[in-house]
């Protein structure tokens, strides 16, 4: 056995070596592709592959042109001047049988050494548009082996030629999002990501906001506005070239919300001193501030320079104020908002520099009395009053304190249970009750124009609790 498979191995290369395939003649391909393929065009393509020497007359020869197509369909001339499609694989051979058992279509031929196709290139799915042609000589070599003779098959490929390049439109793959903004009622830039290996600029992009067209570029960035804050929003982009185009890719995209709105400043200051304030957003309009709960008092200190930033100052008062610093406006993206910032309103009962009102005794000290107007004493009423369970003694926030005659009085008490029905007693310095009325809430604004300068004395009665406030009224 191992004699005569060394025998077999010796025959076939004595064959090779005397039954030689032939000198193999230069293919000559037809049909040069560019880098950029315009799509749903046709081109032409051919191979001229001239049998090798030797081999023509081999009666057991076998020539097959293989043509393959990438991003395109294959055309054929039926014959009858007609091109009909075969799909995206197409094999030329004199002999079906013996040669087409690797192709998918075949088409017999009586000259083997040329062929050629036409190709659609057509390819939606695809980035690059390819072409190949491999031409293939089979053929059988007979082996004498004493009385038998053995055909080995023998197969060489003559040659193999491909062109490829990037079909136009390119396709896009994808589609990001960046420089959000509030202008322009939300904006924000969109970049398309394309599959464009050779660089092709033949084209330009075609954007769409919810189905509808918003504009093209030359590049595969844009910017697009009116994106209605609160609102996610679907974005399209496809490429186009001439009257050809791209898939579009559609992505959707989350609402743009504006930059959180918050108010910059100190939270503790003093009466007499100046603050500022600010909203460090920029993208808003419309901005009043306020001063809550003594909004018709307080706000006359507040000095805006901008629309979002404002100088607060209070004067000196007396007393420790819990307050807030309220800024109500609107984004650019239309949407209203109303943001506050408690603040602490500190005083030691000590004139600072630049302060308009003296210390409230010295102040005291100058009002006179007469049998009808007050004096300056702070008398205890609370005999005068039904039983409480609970008294708070300055349990009332009043301001200004002292007060210019005529001036709005603010009271606010802090602790009030606003279910509770409240009532407010005004008593002068001789113990006479010279203002009493209902109280809605937890605090109010009260005119002294019906008061003559002097000291005075404030009680809230609520339920089973009293507070109450010594107020001076000055000339």
């Amino acid at each position: 056995m191992k004699t005569f498979t060394i025998k077999v191995l010796v025959v076939l290369v004595s064959a090779c070596l005397f039954f030689p395939l032939g000198t193999v003649a230069q293919c000559i391909f037809s049909g040069e592709l560019s880098e950029c393929i315009t799509r749903n065009t046709q081109q032409n393509f051919s191979i001229s592959a001239p049998i090798p020497l030797g081999v023509g007359i081999d009666p057991d020869r076998c020539v097959t042109h293989k043509w393959k197509a990438e991003g395109g369909t294959i055309l054929v001339n039926n014959g009858l001047g007609q091109f009909v499609s075969v799909g995206s694989e197409v094999c030329f051979t004199e002999d079906p049988t013996e040669c087409g058992g690797d192709c998918a279509t075949l088409f017999p031929s009586t000259d083997i050494s040329t062929s050629s196709v036409r190709v659609r290139w057509d390819g939606s799915s695809r980035a690059v548009g390819k072409i190949s042609v491999e031409v293939k000589l089979k053929r059988k070599i007979t082996i004498p082996l004493g009385i038998f003779k053995i055909k080995i098959p023998i197969s060489e490929v003559i040659c193999y030629e491909e062109r490829s390049g990037t079909l136009v439109p390119v396709l896009v793959t994808g589609i990001s999002r960046s420089n959000t903004s509030c202008s322009s009622n939300g904006s924000a830039t969109f970049t398309a990501s394309v599959n464009n290996p050779d660089n092709c600029s033949n084209f330009f992009f075609e954007w769409f906001r919810n189905g509808s067209s918003v504009g093209t570029s030359s590049g595969p960035s844009f910017t697009i506005s009116g994106l209605t804050f609160g609102q996610s929003h679907s974005i399209g982009v496809r490429t186009r070239s001439g009257s050809q185009v791209g898939t579009t890719v559609t992505q959707s995209f989350s609402a743009i919300s504006p930059t959180p709105i918050t108010i910059n400043g100190q939270s503790t200051i003093q009466g007499g001193g100046s603050y500022s304030f600010n909203i460090p957003n920029t993208n808003i309009t419309n901005v009043t501030w306020t001063i809550e709960p003594f909004s018709l008092f307080y706000t006359q200190y507040l000095s805006p320079f901008s629309n979002n930033s404002v100088v607060f100052s209070p004067p000196f008062n007396g007393q420790v104020l819990q307050v807030t610093l309220r800024a109500v406006g609107s984004t650019n993206c239309g949407v209203s908002f109303s943001i506050g910032k408690p603040i602490t309103i500190e005083s030691d009962n000590i004139p600072r520099p630049g302060n308009p009102n003296p210390n409230i005794a010295s102040q005291a000290s100058k009002l006179s009395a007469t049998d009808d107007s007050p004096i300056n004493e702070e008398v205890d009423f609370r005999e005068s009053l039904p039983e409480v369970a609970t008294f708070h003694d300055e349990g009332i926030q009043v301001f200004p304190n002292p007060i210019q005659a005529g001036q709005v009085l603010t009271l606010a008490v802090p602790g009030l249970d606003i279910n509770e029905a409240s009532q407010l007693n005004v008593w002068n310095g001789n113990g006479k009750l010279v203002l009493s009325q209902r109280l809605q809430g937890n605090w109010m604004e009260l005119s002294t124009s019906q008061l003559t300068p002097g000291v005075y004395s404030l009680q809230i009665v609520s339920g089973q609790e009293l507070f109450s406030k010594r107020l001076v009224i000055m000339r």
